[in-house]
Parts: structure tokens; sequence; C-alpha cells
């Protein structure tokens, strides 16, 4: 009996063990259920973020499309308007410079009549009025020129240039200049070379030397040029007024003038041309004034090693029209009060023989001989003055003296011009250009 109790208490024992082993095996299969199938909803729901954040990436994404192809619209309207506004004043510069034109050559000879005082005092005031006027709209077109070329390549060609020739045509205008207001005017000539574009460069200083006589009302003015290691620079003195240290960052902004209340006829524009023409062909320009003592620019430009080319340049004669008189010459021009003061500049007053016309055809009709051609640049149906002086050229079987009339400022035109030997001269004509350039293409 008891044998049997103990042989079933070790199979109890045993019962109990296995199932125990059991109940663990089992309660570890349940827990490794249940890892996997929280790490499979821990999956789904990793799934769904990645799902949701891909889609708000693909909005994000197609909204910066979006933007960008509206940012590209927008750029692509705003250069189309900027090369609209670049061909609208570069075609109204023709049509507002040539009333100037007339009216100065209508002036001009209204000068050379018998004139009382008052009359005399009046012309000068009308002249000076017509210098503002222009010189407004030239810089306004070489604002807007300039501009158009800083968003552009290749506008403008470096090469060397002698500072002895530009610089020294600029002296000679600007002398007579500042003589009419009884300053000392002086230049150190040099024979420095540098890089440099000719036509800018020469804006450059005749902008800073028409603006130190402009704000200097007694004492001197003075162009100069250092050499400073590799560098050259051209250096503008003037004893005038001088710029508040407040103020000499800010004139070389548009429309900005240190000195609003001087007496002066500036606009504010001169100094802005020099900083946007400097900073487009890498030139430093800097400036140190004093109030009430003066005022110094300094443009630095790289020295060059190379050789300015020369060019034959005509001699002006200093005699008087005289040279002139009887001398044939042909005037294409389209405008009829330009016409009418071409003849009576030409006819009545130096008394050549001036045959005015208003088209090639016209022109070509006529009954020589000639000495010289006078052409404005846009003619009707889309003629040009160049393709005037070419036909007439060739009809006459001989290379005529030609003179192109222009109001626009064209580096390439004026190529084409140099390599065809046309003379050109920017409107408002003046009538002591073009008696210089006649004298110097006739005789």
């Amino acid at each position: 009996m008891d044998i049997c109790a103990d042989t079933d208490q070790r199979q109890l024992e045993k019962l109990r063990r296995i199932n125990e082993i059991l109940i663990k095996r089992v309660k570890h299969l349940d827990d490794k259920r249940g890892s996997a199938h929280s790490a499979f909803q821990a999956a789904i729901a990793l799934e769904k973020e990645v799902f949701i954040r891909n889609r708000e990436l693909e909005q994000a994404l197609e909204e910066l499309y979006r933007k960008n192809e509206e940012l590209a619209a927008a750029r692509a309207a705003a250069e189309a308007a900027d090369r609209s506004k670049t061909r609208f004043l570069s075609a109204a510069s023709h049509d507002l410079l040539q009333p100037l034109s007339a009216a100065r050559l209508f002036l001009t000879a209204l000068n050379d009549t018998t004139l009382d005082d008052l009359q005399t005092e009046l012309i000068e005031r009308i002249g000076h009025s017509f210098q503002g006027v222009e010189d407004l709209m030239r810089a306004v077109l070489d604002i807007s020129k300039l501009h158009s070329h800083s968003n552009t390549s290749a506008q403008h060609k470096m090469g060397p240039v002698s500072l002895k020739r530009l610089l020294g045509r600029l002296a000679d205008e600007s002398a007579a200049l500042a003589a009419t207001k009884r300053l000392d005017f002086r230049y150190v000539e040099t024979t420095a070379t540098v890089d440099s574009d000719p036509m800018y460069l020469r804006r450059i200083i005749q902008n800073l030397l028409a603006n130190a006589i402009r704000y200097t009302n007694h004492g001197k003015v003075l162009l100069g040029v250092r050499r400073r290691g590799a560098r050259v620079v051209i250096e503008v003195h003037d004893t005038g007024i001088g710029i508040h240290p407040s103020q000499q960052d800010l004139v070389f902004e548009e429309f900005h003038r240190a000195n609003p209340d001087e007496a002066t006829h500036g606009v504010g524009l001169g100094l802005s041309i020099v900083k946007r023409a400097c900073d487009m062909l890498g030139h430093e320009v800097t400036l140190r004034s004093t109030p009430g003592k003066g005022t110094c620019v300094n443009v630095a430009l790289r020295a060059s090693d190379g050789h300015a080319a020369t060019h034959a340049q005509p001699v002006f004669s200093t005699s008087s029209p005289a040279g002139l008189v009887g001398k044939g010459i042909v005037v294409i021009e389209n405008d009829p009060p330009l016409r009418r003061a071409y003849e009576i500049l030409l006819k009545h007053s130096w008394q050549m023989r001036a045959q005015i016309v208003d088209t090639t055809e016209a022109a070509l009709a006529l009954s020589g001989p000639f000495d010289a051609i006078i052409a404005d640049y846009s003619l009707d149906g889309g003629e040009t003055g160049v393709t005037s002086i070419r036909r007439l050229r060739a009809h006459h079987r001989r290379p005529l003296p030609a003179l192109l009339i222009t109001g626009h400022a064209n580096p390439d035109l004026a190529r084409d011009c140099r390599r065809e030997d046309i003379k050109v001269v920017a409107k408002p004509v003046r009538k002591r250009d073009l008696e210089r350039l006649l004298m110097g293409l006739i005789t």
C-alpha cells in the first residue's frame, strides 16, 4: 500500500513538473507571438507614417515646382520689360533729340544775326536751358545703357588705352568750360597706358570733370595721374563746395545731390554713371572731400603693357567757315524742321551749295558734284543713313566724305562707321561741332 502510494506520488510529481514545463513553453510561445504581433502593428503604423510623410513631401515638391515656374515666368517678364524699356529709350532718344537738334541749329543761326543786348541774353539763357535738357537726357540714356549692359556680356571691350590722348582731349574741352567760370584748370600730362574701354573711360572722366567744374565757384580744378605699383590712378581735384561726410556714400546714387540748395544745374546722375561704369569695367572709384575746401575723386585702373591702338584723327581747321563757301553737300534728313535748320545754316549762313532731301532715292536723283554727305541715321522706311551713304558712294563711284548724325549711342554702330570711314556726331547737333567736322572732311 505504501509502495503504491509512493509510486503514485512520484508519478504525480513527474506530471506536475511536466505540466510546469509545458506551461512555461506555452507562455513563452504566447510571449513570442505577442512580440511579433506588436512588431507587426508597429510596422503597419510606421508604413502609414512613411506614406503620409511621402505624400506631404510630394505636395511640398509640387508647390516648390509651381513657385519656381512662377518665379521663372516673373523673371522672364521682368527681363522682357527691361529689354523693352531699353529698346524704347534707344528709339525714343532719336525722337527726343531730333527737335533739340533743330532748335539748336535755329538758335545758332539766330545768334549770327544782329541782336540787341536783351535778345543776346535771351538766346544765351535759352541755350543754357537746352544744355540742361540735353545733359539730363544723355545721363538717363547712359544709366539705361549701363543697366542693360550689366545684365549681358561682351557689351564693352577692354584693351590698352593711352591716357595721354584721352585725357589730353578731355583737358582741352574742360579748360574751355572752366574758363567760362574763371577757374584755374590744370592738367598734368601722362604717358601711362591702362586696360579699359576707351568710350566708357572717357565718359567716366568727362563726368568727373564736369562735376568738379559745376560745383567749384572759385579756385582751381586739377586733372592728374599717379602710379601705384601695378595700378594707375586718375585723380580729379577741385577747390569747390565739398561734400559732408554723411553724404559721401550717397552721392553715387541716382538723382542724389549732396548740395541741392546750391545754384548749380546738376540733376544728380553724373556720379551714378561713374559708379555704374566703373563697376562694369572693374575699376575702383573712391572719394574724399572736406566741406568748404573741395573734393578729390580717384579712379584706379590696371596698368597695361600693351600698346594702345592709334586711329587717324581729322585735323580740324581753326579757320572760319569761309573754307566751306561754295562747297557742294547733300543732306538726307527726314525731319522737316531739321531740313529747314540745315538750309538756313548751310545755304544761307555758310553759303554752301547744299541740297537737302528726305530720302536716299531723292539724293540719288540729284546732280553733283558733291564734296560731302550728311545723313541722319534713322530714315523713313527702315533705311539707315549708313545704307544711304553706301548707295551714294556707289552711285558716284568714289568714297565721298560722309558724316552720320545719330541719337543712338551704339558702340557697334561706331565701329561700323570707323570701318567705312564715316564720321559720327551725336544729336543734338552743335554748330561748332558740325563746322569743325565739315572743315576736317572737306578741306
